[in-house]
């Protein structure tokens, strides 16, 4: 079947890097678009890349490539990435978003047979996607430089042989700390709860006070018993750098769904806090510092459980994480997809 990969182009930082997948500081974005073309054609499809067109009257918006909301009408593709899979011979499409965009001006098509979401929340489908929802399935998520991530792993690998300061560890962004921006996700300010543990728990927990570089974050996250991860969304890349160079992480219990699962306490060490915001947080920050720092003392010093979880970690992201891993998975589910003339069936089945 004749397919045209619909891309953002803030996937590219220019054209020759299509095929660049060398450059270890490639974005995942561009990585897995590039890499889902080369599998389509190595797979005998007729496939061709298409860049997605800017709307004339605002810079940060996309025009609806397949002119379902009108073609320069409401706009539904904003800046945040978006990946669309057509066939041009039936006119069957799949949605990709990688961030957290709505697909729902394409949900009631009927040539629109799956719309794959980065932050899938069960829970919320039903409200967010009416009658819908079934053509709704969780998607992937990656660090943002998976190359040059992997690329450390021989001078991470020799750090983690050293004696391991006895902290938790966290870097981020966080407002009034590393930056003088409102830091926040749907209004709502979000990883004050790192400054609460800071000032709660000097001697357990380290804050770091200033940006570092994405290789100097690295080194020093790896000289620590744990790493802490806040999200900034759901999802974030800073998880899945340590998943990928094996240190032992803890966060809360990921609320959003993985088409290929993160499993709490066998890829990282988990915590439980309810009531919590839609994107994870805890609503009340006490708790969710209580409770993180809890499992940390609980946790740090049974090295053979933390190890076991690393590799655990780091082996789920080398087969279902990395971009071309995913990829490999993900394309013998969604051709099928792509290649029916009725509607959609689920892939999590074959998942």
């Amino acid at each position: 079947m004749k397919l045209l990969i619909h891309h953002y182009p803030q996937a590219f930082k220019s054209p020759d890097v299509y095929f660049n997948t060398a450059d270890k500081h490639a974005y995942y974005q561009q990585i897995f678009v590039v890499n889902l073309y080369q599998s389509l054609l190595n797979m005998g499809h007729d496939v061709e890349l298409q860049q997605i067109d800017k709307r004339e009257d605002n810079e940060y918006w996309y025009k609806d490539p397949l002119a379902k909301s009108g073609g320069n009408g409401p706009s539904i593709l904003f800046w945040i990435d978006i990946v669309i899979i057509e066939n041009v011979t039936t006119g069957k499409y799949i949605v990709l978003d990688m961030r957290d965009c709505s697909g729902s001006p394409w949900a009631s098509d009927p040539n629109c047979v799956g719309i794959f979401l980065t932050h899938y929340e069960r829970s919320t489908m039903a409200e967010r996607y009416g009658e819908f929802a079934h053509k709704v399935y969780p998607f992937w998520f990656c660090d943002y430089y998976p190359n040059l991530t992997r690329s450390l792993r021989p001078v991470i690998n020799n750090l983690k042989q050293l004696p391991k300061i006895d902290n938790l560890y966290f870097a981020g962004t966080i407002t009034g700390v590393t930056t003088d921006i409102q830091y926040s996700y749907g209004g709502i300010n979000i990883r004050e709860v790192a400054v609460l543990m800071r000032d709660l728990y000097k001697d357990e927990f380290h804050l770091e006070k200033s940006r570092l570089s994405h290789e100097d974050w690295l080194k020093k996250a790896a000289r620590f018993k744990m790493v802490l991860a806040l999200p900034g969304h759901p999802w974030c890349s800073r998880e899945h750098e340590t998943l990928s160079l094996g240190l032992p992480l803890l966060t809360y219990r990921w609320k959003a769904e993985r088409l290929f699962p993160i499993i709490p306490d066998i890829h990282y060490t988990s915590v439980e806090v309810e009531p919590r915001y839609p994107m994870g947080f805890p609503k009340v920050k006490e708790d969710g510092a209580s409770a993180l720092i809890e499992q940390f003392r609980k946790v740090k010093d049974q090295a053979e459980l933390l190890s076991a979880r690393s590799i655990a970690g780091k082996l789920h992201y080398d087969n279902y994480i990395y971009p071309t891993a995913f990829i490999r998975h993900f394309a013998p589910i969604v051709l099928p997809m792509l290649a029916q003339e009725g509607s959609s069936s689920n892939p999590s089945a074959v998942a």
